[in-house]
Formats: C-alpha cells, structure tokens, sequence
C-alpha cells in the first residue's frame, strides 16, 4: 500500500518506501475508450414452400435444384434424413450421412461417418487421417444443431468450397439437445443457432408433420405436446400425468433413456439380473463402449454397440453391430469400460427411432431442461409405449 499510489490513475507506484517520486505509465494509454460497434450482417437464407411434404419426389426435386439447402422440422421424425436417403434411391446419388454421435453412425441407414472423423478432428490421442468424400454426389450434415460453432465453422467451410460439385444438405432443429459445448453466453441461443446455419445454406425448407409417429392421433397429441412444454411451460409431472404413465419398477425393456451414464449403468445391471443370467458375461451379449480406449492393436469408441462373439481365457472377441467389424479385448477392459446395452443417455440416442416400450428415468432432476425431455419423449414411434419411472410416493398417478 505504501508502494503504490493511484491518486493520478492507474499505474503510479513508487520505486522503495523512502522515495518521493511517483513513477506513471503514461495513463493515457489506459483510458477507456468509448465501445464502438461494428454492424455484423445478419444473413436470411431464402425459405422455400413445400406443396406436399409427404410428396419424397417433391422434397428431392427442390433439394436437387437449390443448393445448399437447410431442411428443418418443427417435430423430431419429421422426415429430415428421409430427404437424403431418397435422393439416393429416387435420383441414384451416391449420399453420405455427417452424424455427431457413434450411436446415430450405428442406427444410420446408408453410408454414414462421424462428425469428426469427416473432418479429421482427433479424439484422444488417436490422429485422424483425411477423409475421402469425392465419391460421394450428396453431403448430409444431419442433426446438425448437435455441433459446436467450431465444427460450424468447418461445415461452412465445406460448404463454400464444394457447393458447386455436391449436393450439401443440413438437417435438424433448434427444440432439440444442444451441443454439448456451449455455443454462446451473451445472446439468445436459438436465435444465435439459427443465423449461423443461415450463413452457411442459401435456402431452407420447412417440414411440418411428425411421420416417425405412426398414426394421426399420436401426431395431434404431440403438437399438444409441444405447447405445453415451451409455450405453456408446464412442470414436467403434470405433462407426464396429462400425456403418459409411470411405472414403479425396472421394466424388462431393451430402450431406457437416461440422463446420466450412472443411471444407465445401474438400470442395464438391474435388467441383466432380471433376465436370469448368472455369468458376467455370455456369447450374445451386448455392450456399450462407455470410455474411449486405446491399445497397441485397437481402439475402442464411445457410445459404439458391440455383441460378444467369443472367449479364448480372458480376451473377448467383440463384433461391431453395424459393421460387423470384430476387434478383441481383455475382459478386464468390459469392466471398466462397457456397460450392458439395455439404457442409453438422450444425448447419445438423437436422431433414432425406437419402436419397443421406452422408460425414461432422471426426468426428476432439476438440471433437465425442456429440449431434454421433449427429444426423449419424440424416440419413440408409439407415444403409448413411453413410460416414467416413478420416484417416490409423493407423485399422485
């Protein structure tokens, strides 16, 4: 205190106690200077009507002659990926899915590749090689609001550099879960969300209808839905009561849903006891990589399903359900690093379909917000096959 001294602004201070001078730094390099604002464009892609969108070689035909085009939906199921797998099978395109997650790769229906694999982007301390995309017609970056602004970045990138020799198709909406990285701390998150995506695709279509859904009636209940959710902001258990029912047990399903890879843990041991198996693990079994792993001779992804195909002592033969791809471990690894395929975060089951009874547990949690439950509850292809765990007594059904 005695050292320094700011009666003059900032910067004065004195050399030792016993000296008089006070030395400055030249004040007016620190004088604040008023903010000036830069005008930022706000770029508006052009929207395009859609006559029938249940019409495929209607949607195809307007994807085809506007590029690069972005296709939302108001509903999860809304037919978005549907768009690119016709132009597949409708225009003879060779098409390739962008997905975020290893869980959305699995349960692709084509040729599908991660995120960060398409862009090289290493996990761990794995070195990605570039990927090859030029034999491929049409890019589809699907469930696009999933990725971080730097991923963004690389589509937009992308995009400007092969807009004239692909077809570059995003896919996805902002009611869903967010990316994982926060995408911005100062300004609407929807909003924000939506000019970026109108900086990188020129047009846009509007998809209007749930089709994941099998019937009109469960259509109609889900706009009612989504009204109560964002628009009237219902609490949560009074949607669950309105809409669905509970359940006071572990059901014995293969589709829970929760938010925390603990609960999924617990409830996919819970459902092994109930099936009756007492080894810890048998031939047939399925399992989720819960952490990434790395050894001398192979590596392991998370949120990728595996079957266990085979035993020789302690090292497991496990088979990549999609690619059928067969990779061995030590047992010990399954213990620590898989889990029982009988329960799933939201997080990683986006952009899937379920067509069985879905439980969904941790809905009680304070820190679930709003896209959260609604993306739970919009897996399912039958709404009267969802189903909440009740907690506690305290909830009158």
């Amino acid at each position: 205190q005695q050292l320094l001294d700011f009666h003059d602004g900032i910067g004065g201070w004195k050399l030792a106690k016993t000296h008089d001078e006070i030395h400055h730094t030249g004040k007016q390099l620190y004088e604040q200077k008023k903010c000036e604002y830069v005008d930022i464009p706000i770029v508006k892609s052009k929207t395009l009507q859609v006559e029938n969108e249940w019409d495929q070689e209607e949607l195809v035909n307007i994807v085809q002659e506007h590029n690069p085009i972005m296709v939302r939906a108001v509903f999860p199921g809304g037919g978005k990926s549907t768009i690119g797998r016709c132009m597949e099978t409708l225009k003879g395109k060779r098409v390739l899915f962008v997905v975020p997650t290893n869980c959305l790769l699995q349960e692709c229906d084509g040729e599908a590749v991660t995120v960060s694999k398409f862009f090289a982007i290493s996990v761990g301390d794995e070195k990605m090689e570039k990927y090859d995309h030029s034999p491929f017609d049409v890019i589809v970056f699907d469930e696009i609001f999933c990725n971080d602004t730097y991923v963004l970045s690389r589509i937009q990138k992308f995009t400007e550099d092969h807009k004239d020799s692909k077809i570059i198709i995003g896919a996805g909406d902002t009611d869903q879960l967010p990316s994982i990285t926060p995408i911005t701390n100062t300004q609407n998150y929807k909003t924000y969300l939506d000019q970026c995506i109108d900086n990188i695709f020129g047009y846009n279509i509007w998809l209007f209808e749930c089709k994941r859904l099998k019937n009109k009636a469960d259509r109609d209940k889900l706009k009612c839905i989504k009204e109560d959710i964002f628009v009237n902001k219902l609490p949560f258990v009074d949607i669950i009561l309105k809409y669905f029912r509970f359940t006071d047990k572990v059901e014995l399903c293969e589709n829970n849903i929760a938010y925390s890879n603990e609960t999924c843990k617990k409830v996919s041991n819970a459902i092994r006891q109930m099936k009756g198996i007492d080894e810890e693990y048998v031939i047939g079994d399925k399992l989720i990589c819960r952490k990434y792993m790395r050894t001398k001779h192979t590596t392991f992804h998370v949120n990728i399903k595996y079957e266990i195909t085979g035993f020789d002592g302690n090292i497991v033969t496990l088979q990549n359900v999609k690619t059928k791809e067969e990779q061995t471990t030590m047992i010990w690894h399954l213990r620590s690093n898989f889990i029982y395929a009988y329960a799933y975060t939201c997080h990683s089951k986006q952009g899937c379909s379920i067509d069985d009874d879905v439980v969904i547990y941790d809905w009680n949690k304070n820190y679930c917000e709003r896209e959260w439950y609604f993306t739970c509850i919009t897996r399912a292809r039958d709404l009267n096959q969802v189903m909440f765990y009740k907690y506690g007594d305290d909830i009158q059904v």
